[in-house]
């Protein structure tokens, strides 16, 4: 069968088709790897990692719990792994991504969450293995606390000047000169 789906691709190919469209419908939900050349939306619900080459569309209500690999990335709905793409990724209103995201572009709009960190850099999302686990290089191990070090981290009113609820509880905040006032948005600063 695998030349067979190998000659129907080619033919495909010279005919000048594009690869289709596949939707994992609300109500539906899918454990495991996708992998497709075209494009994948997703309503219901996906355990697994996508990689899609053409684009990954998360829609409002849609929910993908792992990795995204693609050229671009439409995210409306909520997202719980990284997101590696090749080219753009656009985290709509109301959507989250709880996880890491890898692109050269992005469009943030307001209302759209992100808990993760972001690097701006081309990720070749499409040449990655899903499930990778990205280790810190470079300049970015040598800061990384390890061993005794991570031990001797401060914690508490130790190291920020904030105590934890506990701590503050029965004690008064202690002062802290690190910590700036900034006004609440739209209004000015009062002068002296």
């Amino acid at each position: 069968m695998g030349k067979k789906d190998d000659r129907t691709a080619s033919q495909d190919k010279l005919a000048g088709r594009e690869p289709g469209l596949s939707v994992v419908a609300t109500g539906m939900r899918i454990d495991g790897r996708l992998d497709t050349n075209g494009v994948v939306k997703v309503e219901g619900m996906v355990s697994g990692s996508i990689r899609a080459e053409r684009q990954v569309l998360v829609a409002k209500g849609g929910i993908v719990e792992g990795d995204i690999l693609t050229r671009e990335a439409v995210i409306g709905g909520e997202v719980r792994g990284a997101i590696y793409a090749d080219e753009r990724v656009e985290v709509q209103a109301g959507s989250q991504v709880n996880g890491d995201i890898t692109t050269k572009r992005i469009l943030l709009q307001e209302g759209g969450e992100v808990n993760g960190h972001l690097r701006m850099e081309d990720p070749k999302a499409l040449a990655r293995e899903p499930g990778a686990a990205e280790l810190p290089t470079g300049d970015q191990a040598a800061e990384l606390p390890t061993g005794d070090q991570a031990a001797e981290l401060p914690t508490g009113d130790q190291g920020d000047g904030r105590q934890s609820e506990a701590e503050a509880e029965g004690s008064e905040a202690k002062p802290d000169s690190r910590i700036s006032w900034q006004p609440p948005v739209g209004q000015g600063v009062p002068s002296d």
